[in-house]
């Protein structure tokens, strides 16, 4: 919601701040109660309560909301979600399972890995934990790794990546921070989040049974994973592309991902399909929290 100063008295009679507060507490209330998209309902409450109660502007409204973030977090989902679409993605994950050689006790610890570097690329944890987490527990089913155990490697490997500069949240704790007249070092933000999730990893890797699956005589076989068509290899170029701008050259990181994702969707990818895909709810709940 709106965090600026406003009028002891507003339009209707009601205090601004228990104005702001009630509409915090239905976004919450909704979030918890129903699937609608808070982000929404949060932008509609912000512009209700900024101009009917606190009798603001709407151009003060509109100056507060963080256009910046919202495009950044935008583009980002449109271009993950363009590698989701063309199974990329997939193919990627199917490849680096195949990489433990059906190695029982490398299972949960691949997996802390891969959730962590997808992401750390972008989509953010909650985006990465849906992507890798079925392919975990059916993985899990096989080499008879106990599901708490993957569960808990892909949750904490998704948050160990999830402040690195290139994910959603990322974006937007270095965004909160240059606001707070705070100086934003990404990386410094990135390792004790990456670190703290790897240690409690390690806890639930020994506590959960992860010794047990390297003393097996037998680990289940490696799974066939897809080969990798010119789709795949042309936004694997794009997304390295993507990073290499900017990490060398400090390009906008949303422009980047709307300028990557455009030239992504040439490979058979209908922008159409991605664009319902990209309104999902990180993207407007950051926008309307904002």
């Amino acid at each position: 919601m709106l965090a600026i100063e406003t009028a002891s008295s507003g339009g209707m009679g009601i205090d601004p701040a228990l104005g702001w507060l009630c509409a915090f507490l239905v976004v919450m209330a909704v979030s918890l109660t129903s699937r609608i998209n808070v982000g929404i309902l949060a932008i509609v409450l912000a512009w209700v309560t900024g101009v009917a109660i606190a009798k603001l502007k709407p151009t003060i409204v509109f100056d507060v909301f963080p256009s910046s973030l919202f495009l950044t977090l935008l583009g980002v989902t449109l271009l993950f979600g363009a590698a989701e679409k063309n199974g990329t993605l997939e193919a990627i994950t199917q490849r680096l399972v195949g990489a433990c050689k059906g190695v029982d006790a490398l299972m949960p610890i691949a997996f802390f890995l891969l959730a962590s570097a997808v992401s750390a690329m972008g989509p953010g944890s909650i985006a990465a934990t849906a992507l890798v987490a079925p392919l975990a527990m059916s993985t899990g089913a096989v080499t008879k790794v106990r599901p708490v155990l993957m569960a808990l490697m892909v949750a904490n490997g998704a948050n160990a990546g999830n402040l690195s500069p290139f994910s959603a949240v990322g974006v937007i704790v270095q965004t909160q921070f240059a606001k707070a007249g705070l100086p934003v070092e990404p990386w410094r933000i990135f390792f004790p989040n990456f670190v703290a999730h790897a240690l409690v990893a390690i806890g639930a890797y020994l506590l959960f049974g992860g010794l047990k699956l390297s003393r097996k005589s037998e680990g289940a076989p490696a799974s066939g994973s897809a080969a990798l068509d010119w789709r795949h290899w042309f936004t694997l170029v794009v997304l390295a592309a993507w990073v290499g701008a900017v990490v060398v050259y400090s390009v906008n990181i949303g422009l980047a991902a709307f300028v990557a994702a455009a030239a992504d969707s040439v490979s058979e990818v209908v922008l159409r399909d991605l664009m319902s895909d990209c309104f999902r709810p990180p993207a407007f709940l950051a926008a309307g929290a904002g």
